[in-house]
């Protein structure tokens, strides 16, 4: 049999409305996907949005979440100690929350795996009809034989979760890591393949506020893409606090984490990301190449980019740290154009509008010709 393409007319579908669990960033029927570095709360966060589900509760930037049941599954908090402690300091209704322990299977108590057990977990959220599935972290559960950074691998372990929360109309939260270097934009860090964070409807970063990086106090939830209807969710301060969850067998009061909410706020993803990048190259290696460069275009003008390059290595300076001295200083990357102007890509500082041998004149940003996609330096 030959394959054969199953259609559907467009004129045969019905819209319909989203149905948000938190206005903007969870919707019931979608994935969310939560990324950040280790330290900054991100499980705290998802335990906060799990304890308002199970009570109906307010959310900190307007409306009201539906109450109902949650199914958890955490492969990094021991239940006892960990997941229950903060489930409570968050104020949660622990009757609604149904913690994943195993996969039950001919061959015994397996541990959950997506590509085997998606059916299981479906028949979960339909057998006490789910608000939200919560994964911490969602890498844990693709199953040992899953390339994480090949796009092909994650999109067929995440697909039947997209559907199995489109059939169920459950939301589903899930919690990933950022890699522990790299820079560009915010998005690219998150940890594994890019599909990791392409294929939830929405992401968002957990990230140090970048006024006060060191100030545990003042973290940020920031979105990093939404494909999800309606206005873009603004970014939200918070803190972690320490609050009572109850005693324990001996009568002594127990702690926990949980999150405070604050106000909202206009710092992007990426604003944040790059304050984190900076603070966490050594400061000497950074300052070393911000003096080099301003030594050279001070002196010279605009400079061709191989010749700065040639010039840095012998500096012992590298590509990376040049290239975030580059954006520090502000340079302005053009081609030159017009009767006489020398091929390839020049830097110079951004107030200097000298006269210079690569052309009639240093052109302002506007006229110069953009930086093409083979630049290296780009």
């Amino acid at each position: 049999m030959k394959p054969r393409l199953e259609t559907f007319r467009a004129s045969t579908i019905k819209i319909e409305r989203t149905e948000f669990i938190w206005s903007g960033r969870i919707a019931r029927g979608m994935h969310t996907l939560i990324a950040g570095p280790t330290g900054r709360g991100k499980s705290q966060i998802s335990y906060d949005v799990i304890a308002r589900v199970t009570r109906g509760l307010p959310w900190p930037d307007g409306g009201k979440a539906p109450q109902g049941n949650v199914v958890l599954l955490n492969a990094e908090d021991h239940p006892e100690k960990t997941m229950v402690p903060r489930l409570l300091a968050a104020g949660a209704d622990l009757e609604y929350v149904h913690i994943v322990k195993a996969t039950i299977a001919e061959g015994g108590r397996l541990r959950f795996n997506l590509g085997a057990d998606i059916d299981a977990l479906k028949a979960k959220c339909c057998e006490v009809q789910a608000v939200l599935v919560s994964f911490d972290p969602i890498s844990s559960y693709l199953g040992g034989q899953i390339d994480t950074h090949r796009d092909a691998a994650i999109r067929d372990a995440l697909d039947p979760v997209n559907e199995m929360a489109a059939e169920t109309n459950t939301g589903v939260l899930s919690i990933a890591h950022l890699t522990k270097g790299g820079t560009g934009q915010a998005i690219t860090r998150v940890s594994g393949s890019g599909a990791l964070v392409n294929s939830p409807r929405a992401a968002f970063l957990v990230a140090p506020h970048p006024e006060h990086p060191d100030d545990t106090e003042q973290s940020l939830l920031l979105l990093l893409k939404t494909n999800m209807t309606g206005p873009k969710p603004q970014g939200l301060h918070y803190k972690l606090e320490t609050a009572s969850c109850g005693r324990y067998e001996d009568g002594s009061e127990a702690f926990a984490p949980h999150v405070v909410w604050g106000n909202g706020t206009d710092i992007t993803a990426d604003t944040a990301m790059a304050a984190s990048i900076e603070r966490g190259r050594p400061a000497p290696e950074r300052d070393k190449a911000v003096k080099f460069l301003t030594d050279m275009l001070e002196k010279r003008g605009a400079v061709a980019v191989p010749e700065i390059k040639e010039a840095a290595e012998a500096e012992c300076i590298s590509p990376k740290t040049l290239r975030d001295a580059k954006d520090k200083l502000g340079i302005v990357a053009y081609q030159p154009k017009g009767a006489g102007a020398s091929p390839g890509f020049y830097w110079r500082l951004p107030d200097d509008h000298r006269p210079d041998a690569v052309g009639d004149f240093l052109e302002d940003p506007p006229d110069a010709a953009p930086e093409a996609p083979g630049n290296p330096w780009d």
